[in-house]
């Protein structure tokens, strides 16, 4: 009879752990389906940052296929609990038929940028990237990085729209939503690597 009760109790505990991580999963998708439909319809991006330093390297897989990769590095102020995430050529949530690169959203362990500090073990990371796969030699990236200050009260937020072209290696910033003076389109260029897959 014991052994029965022991069983049954362990077969209760295994559930309600099973439950929590749906429900924990649940909730995750629910965040990234959130953080996804803010980035499409955002309408105002920083083609410039005070607070990290950006590249975008692209490279071909094979004859059809190209990677690109977001780095953040070198941060300048203290970023805690960063989130990253990409959605490619504006693609309507209902309609994407992947999942768009990301940090952050999914994972369990938090991760840290924070000047001069460097300790993986603690979080504390050196540079973060996402990476994403397209059938495209030109990609339009949608961008949303959000970090908190080290009362992990405020949060900040910035919104990048980039055009990647892998033959002319260059990234521009699409800045078409912040109006100007004459109401013309300010773009502009930065080099991104020319590294190829290894």
């Amino acid at each position: 009879m014991r052994k029965i009760l022991t069983i049954l109790l362990l077969l209760i505990l295994l559930m309600g752990c099973s439950d929590n991580n749906e429900s924990s999963d649940s909730i995750k998708l629910e965040n990234y389906a959130y953080i996804y439909q803010t980035i499409t319809d955002n309408d105002t991006f920083n083609t410039t940052t005070e607070h990290f330093d950006m590249n975008v390297v692209m490279s071909q897989i094979d004859d059809q296929n190209y990677r690109y990769d977001i780095i953040i590095d070198d941060p300048k102020v203290a970023m805690y609990d960063i989130k990253m995430m990409a959605v490619e050529n504006n693609i309507d949530y209902s309609l994407a038929n992947k999942m768009m690169p990301s940090i952050g959203i999914f994972d369990e362990e938090e991760y840290n940028m924070v000047p001069y500090q460097i300790n993986t073990e603690l979080g504390y990371v050196k540079g973060l990237i996402i990476s994403g796969k397209t059938d495209a030699p030109v990609v339009n990236l949608k961008i949303r990085i959000t970090w908190k200050d080290y009362t992990k009260v405020f949060e900040s937020k910035e919104y990048f729209n980039l055009t990647v072209d892998y033959f002319s290696q260059n990234a521009t910033f699409d800045n078409l939503a912040r109006p100007s003076l004459g109401d013309l389109q300010q773009t502009m260029t930065m080099d991104i690597d020319d590294t190829t897959e290894e």
